[in-house]
């Protein structure tokens, strides 16, 4: 199974709660980030944004709401709610599942140490690490 392009048709309303913005500056911002993306995506580039990488001393700070990673992860989740879940095979749904276990961690400084109960003892692991998104998926 390989990713099918969802067209901003599609999800530009998602994005705005059911309102697509008719300003002509954002709807060119909207695309060109799109456009960035899918160019990442062609490249094989599956990682996050620089602004999303965690370090210790600003752990708290960069899980707190509205923040890029919390802000990244609620779109990601969303994102994987389109996927037909009945289609899967099931090493596809296990990592879907892991995907969305880790993204839901970083919603936010207490779904992390929900999610990762060990964060207290590899917190150093879990900060060296980027999240990648997987192509499987």
């Amino acid at each position: 199974m390989t990713p099918q392009t969802v067209l901003p048709s599609v999800w530009i309303p998602h994005l705005f709660a059911e309102k697509v913005p008719e300003d002509e500056l954002e709807l060119k911002a909207i695309m060109a980030f799109y456009n960035l993306c899918m160019d990442k995506i062609i490249q094989g580039d599956f990682s996050l944004p620089e602004e999303c990488i965690l370090t210790q001393p600003h752990l708290k700070n960069a899980l707190l709401s509205g923040m890029p990673l919390p802000n990244y992860c609620s779109g990601m989740l969303c994102s994987l709610s389109f996927i037909k879940q009945a289609d899967l095979t099931v090493e596809q749904d296990t990592q879907l599942k892991t995907l969305q276990t880790v993204l839901e961690g970083f919603q936010g400084y207490l779904n992390a140490f929900r999610a990762f109960p060990q964060m207290s003892k590899t917190l150093q692991l879990i900060l060296s690490l980027r999240i990648k998104v997987l192509n499987h998926v």
